[in-house]
C-alpha cells in the first residue's frame, strides 16, 4: 500500500515499483477478461445488439460517479 511506504527508506523506489507493477498487472488482467467476454459476446449478439451492450457496460463502469438526472 503506497501510504505504507517510507519516501525515506533505501528501497522507497523499490517498492514503489513492485506497488506499481501490482496495479498494472490487476489493470491488465481485467481489461484482459473484459475483452474475452466482449469476445464471446460478440459471436452472440448483432451490430445492433453489441454497440448496445457496450454501451452499458461503459454506464456501468461509471456506476460509482452516478448522476441522477431528472425529465
Amino acid at each position: 500500500k503506497l501510504a505504507g511506504l517510507n519516501p525515506d527508506d533505501a528501497d522507497y523506489q523499490e517498492k514503489l515499483n513492485a506497488l506499481a507493477e501490482q496495479k498494472a498487472e490487476r489493470a491488465k488482467a481485467r481489461f484482459l477478461k473484459m475483452a474475452e467476454v466482449r469476445e464471446k459476446i460478440s459471436d452472440i449478439l448483432t451490430e445492433e445488439q453489441l454497440e448496445k451492450f457496450d454501451e452499458m457496460a461503459q454506464k456501468q463502469g461509471k456506476r460509482g460517479k452516478k448522476h441522477h438526472r431528472h425529465s
